[in-house]
């Protein structure tokens, strides 16, 4: 599969500037024949839930519009959802190449202040992209091993990570990327964006340097975590072709080899 990297530079509620020049990016993914289009986290620049969308709204719909044209999937990195209910969440929407939504992530793992700011996801599902399956973990949700062990026992091929993180965190970011790919035999896409930003109140500066995990089957079903593409500090879009069959074998024998009736601990001390 052709993947598609948006590695946006958007401003701090700037939202339609920022949405115009995601379009942008966007278009140029699709021109060079990306079937999966990626964008980060928060990219819209949402600083207060009064510049949350819902969805579809606004975003989604013209994001649609490059997906239908092209013919192409388009993981929205992570939005501020408004929702039906009135609580707002940080999703992840796909948007198929009929310009509709035809999935949700909602984070699950929620950071900081957001545990006051937002409604937490009730899971995690795999989605079925021109015969491959694909996982969405939102950023936080990559820390904690159990959430890309779910989408791998659900039969995901392709891990995709909408991220929003500070310059200084990003050895920290790749090796928790390259954790989830190693253990679980699977390739791991993490998006970042670039330039100045706010998190709860406070100026930040983003890193880039998205990256592109491909862990490598050698002979005797030996996996190597030594091949993947990264981007550099600046906006720019970065396409890159990823094989989803060479490790299915792989990770379904690492798979079969767990002891989950063993595991009974991970509910929670005395569970």
């Amino acid at each position: 599969m052709r993947v598609g990297i948006v590695q946006l530079r958007s401003a701090p509620s700037a939202v339609r500037e920022n949405l115009e020049r995601a379009l942008r990016l966007c278009e140029e993914a699709a021109s060079k024949e990306a079937e999966l289009i990626c964008l980060h986290e928060n990219w819209l620049g949402a600083v207060s839930l009064s510049q949350s969308q819902s969805i579809p709204g606004e975003a989604t719909l013209c994001l649609g519009d490059v997906a239908k044209k092209y013919e192409c999937y388009v993981v929205a990195g992570a939005i501020w959802e408004r929702s039906s209910n009135g609580i707002c969440y940080v999703s992840s929407p796909i948007i198929g190449p009929s310009g509709e939504v035809v999935g949700i992530h909602r984070k699950v793992h929620l950071y900081r202040d957001e545990k006051h700011m937002m409604g937490r996801g009730s899971g995690f599902e795999v989605h079925s992209i021109r015969g491959a399956k694909i996982g969405i973990l939102i950023c936080y949700d990559v820390n904690f091993p159990e959430s890309a062990r779910v989408l791998a026992l659900k039969g995901a091929d392709l891990i995709v990570v909408p991220s929003k993180i500070l310059s200084t965190g990003i050895p920290e970011w790749h090796l928790y990327l390259k954790a989830r790919a190693l253990e679980n035999r699977i390739p791991v896409v993490g998006v970042n964006g670039v330039g100045s930003g706010i998190l709860y109140g406070m100026p930040i500066e983003l890193g880039g340097r998205s990256i592109a995990i491909m862990p490598r089957l050698e002979a005797g079903n030996v996996v190597k975590l030594d091949r993947w593409v990264e981007a550099s500090e600046s906006e720019e879009v970065l396409v890159v072709d990823i094989d989803l069959e060479e490790l299915r074998e792989a990770r379904a024998k690492r798979l079969s080899e767990r002891v989950p009736n063993l595991y009974n601990g991970l509910g929670g001390l005395g569970s």
